[in-house]
């Protein structure tokens, strides 16, 4: 037993011990790993959950909060329309009074009696009032601005356009009351014009309407003062509490009284501007979370990790939110990690015992698979020796029946390539014959045929150099013009063509220059015309039709050659260009002219040649670059 063969056989010891215990150590890292992984996980995972459980809670408040405000609002609005339906009533009730008792007074004194009576009534702390009009649109009673007592009334406008008291003064007369709102100025306010609501009733007899009004801004303040004294009402402790901000900065709200009414513009401290800003802008999107740190306590000496819902009250410009600790959460995590690091060490303990028993049973069945390895061993040496010397010869004898294959496969290739000239020549000759039998053969006639036939030969010397040089570099490296090789393999070609009635046609633009070996383009070239011809020929297709195209696009060259030969059948479409792929009898074709063309065209021109079904027919395509 050689040096070697010792050497194995420590292997053969050695190497399942190893991995046996790469094996363990590789187990033992995973379990633990993944018992790390799935506590981290169940951190994580308790952490969003308590953090959803938070964020419903925080924003199903926040949002009951402003409904409640809403709702508030809608109350608010209509109780008072309600007051104003009240107090026109009384001033209608109170002016009904006069008229009944002094109905046969003249109205002049009538009319001045109930304005009298209604002048110095004042309610919604003194900012209400009582005003009349007449049908026809003239003020009667106007306490707040008596100097327009008496005018014509019938164009005026609110400011913004609104022709307040001619549509009053219709609805009225309709419907016999009516709410209206319109936008009018505030005493000794001359340009600015706040929405007011008003409800007035048709007066029959003096053809008068009686009303009063209320400023929007003015009920509203109220409104805003009761509900902020409602939310800083609702303090739920130290650790969570509603919050109000004006859209301009104002803390309306707050647990701590340090900033309450403070503005962001007066705040030295960042965190609590920067925070504000961020809820404003919030609570203007739509609303949603913020994370934050903020004091603890009411001291200001601590911070800690919190989060808010913030709202936006869009009508009044306020941003509502609700603030919460999170240190609830800090202290879960940390009470669940610490379980976790007791449960790692008892998996690692348990572990540890379970890896010995089984190291130690794992080492005697090792011991034992190593000595019959051994055996084994020595046994399959002695016969790979035999069969190596078995290969040997059996090698040799494949190799010379490869030499063989391959010199039949390459007459045959070469038989195939040269039927077409051959073919083209024996149709010259037998045309020339006949030509000379009938008296029609002239010698411009015999020069053009020896023409061909010369160029036919020439190409059967050609092809020969082709195949030898097939899976070689190419050295023929050289610059030519495309439209000139085209005429000469269609003429080449046009002999057989013409005695199987097929029609070839060419397209190309004369400036195209290709630079290559020439030979094996024309190899490419007559392979696919040659497909064709016999395609047109099998299908059996009148008016047989072959057209070339050659074109520049961008720094390609395309040549596009089209037959009606009917196309290639779908059943085939990916095998034709497999080497040793044909449809014809294998006296004609041996399938190797459509994968030697492919192969040409891509390692000889660093191009590509396809094909499609089109027109009836096949499109075959080779794209060659330019440079």
């Amino acid at each position: 037993m050689d040096k070697q063969e010792k050497q194995v056989l420590k292997l053969i010891k050695l190497i399942p011990v190893l991995l046996v215990i790469i094996f363990f150590v590789v187990i033992f890292f995973v379990v633990i790993g993944n018992k790390i992984q799935v506590g981290k996980q169940n951190i994580e995972n308790m952490k969003k959950n308590f953090l959803q459980i938070k964020k419903n809670r925080i924003k199903n408040e926040v949002l009951a909060l402003m409904r409640h405000i809403n709702y508030q609002r809608r109350i608010a609005k209509e109780t008072l329309k309600k007051k104003l339906k009240q107090k026109v009533n009384m001033a209608y009730a109170i002016s009904m009074n006069i008229y009944m008792q002094n109905r046969g007074k003249d109205k002049k004194v009538i009319e001045k009696m109930i304005k009298d009576a209604l002048r110095p009534i004042r309610f919604n702390q003194n900012r209400g009032y009582f005003f009349i009009y007449s049908i026809k649109l003239k003020n009667i009673l106007l306490p707040v601005e008596p100097q327009f007592e008496g005018d014509d009334f019938s164009n005026y406008t609110d400011i913004k356009g609104d022709l307040v008291v001619k549509n009053m003064a219709r609805l009225c007369k309709r419907n016999g009351s009516t709410f209206y709102t319109w936008y009018w100025k505030k005493p000794n306010e001359e340009y600015i014009g706040y929405k007011k609501i008003g409800y007035s009733k048709y007066f029959e007899p003096l053809d008068w309407f009686i009303g009063t009004g209320e400023y929007v801004v003015d009920f509203e303040q109220k409104l805003q003062e009761k509900i902020l004294k409602e939310i800083q009402d609702m303090g739920y402790g130290e650790d969570r509490y509603f919050f109000t901000l004006s859209y301009n900065g104002k803390i309306l709200t707050h647990l701590s009284s340090l900033y309450m009414s403070k503005n962001i513009s007066s705040m030295n401290d960042k965190d609590i501007k920067n925070f504000i800003d961020k809820a404003i802008k919030i609570a203007k999107d739509g609303g949603g979370f913020i994370d934050y740190r903020a004091k603890t306590n009411l001291d200001m000496k601590k911070t800690t990790q919190k989060m808010s819902y913030i709202s936006g009250l869009d009508r009044w410009k306020w941003a509502v939110g609700l603030g919460e600790n999170l240190n609830d959460i800090e202290m879960s995590i940390h009470n669940r990690e610490k379980e976790i690091k007791i449960e790692l060490h008892d998996t690692l303990v348990r572990l540890a015992i379970v890896f010995v028993l089984i190291a130690i049973l794992l080492s005697i069945l090792l011991f034992i698979l190593t000595q019959k390895s051994k055996k084994i061993f020595l046994k399959y040496k002695s016969t790979i020796l035999n069969e190596m010397e078995k290969s040997k010869k059996q090698l040799m004898l494949i190799q010379n029946q490869n030499k063989l294959a391959s010199m039949g496969e390459m007459l045959g290739n070469i038989s195939h390539q040269w039927k077409q000239p051959l073919n083209t020549l024996g149709i010259s000759v037998s045309k020339m014959m006949l030509l000379e039998k009938e008296g029609y053969l002239s010698k411009e006639i015999m020069l053009k045929s020896f023409s061909r036939m010369e160029k036919n030969i020439t190409y059967l010397s050609k092809t020969i150099d082709v195949f030898r040089d097939f899976f070689k570099p190419s050295v023929y490296v050289e610059n030519f013009n495309l439209k000139e090789e085209l005429k000469d393999m269609i003429y080449m070609a046009q002999c057989s063509f013409e005695h199987n009635l097929i029609d070839i046609f060419c397209i190309c633009d004369s400036s195209i220059f290709i630079k290559g070996d020439k030979k094996k383009l024309e190899q490419v070239f007559l392979n696919i015309l040659n497909n064709a011809k016999d395609a047109i020929l099998s299908n059996k297709v009148k008016n047989g039709r072959v057209e070339i195209t050659a074109v520049k696009i961008d720094k390609r060259v395309k040549i596009m050659i089209q037959d009606n030969a009917l196309g290639v059948p779908l059943e085939i479409k990916d095998k034709i260009f497999e080497p040793y792929f044909t449809t014809k009898s294998q006296s004609k074709g041996t399938g190797v002219g459509l994968y030697m063309s492919k192969i040409i065209i891509e390692n000889n021109f660093q191009g590509e040649l396809s094909f499609t079904n089109k027109n009836a027919g096949t499109e075959f395509v080779i794209s060659i670059p330019l440079d």
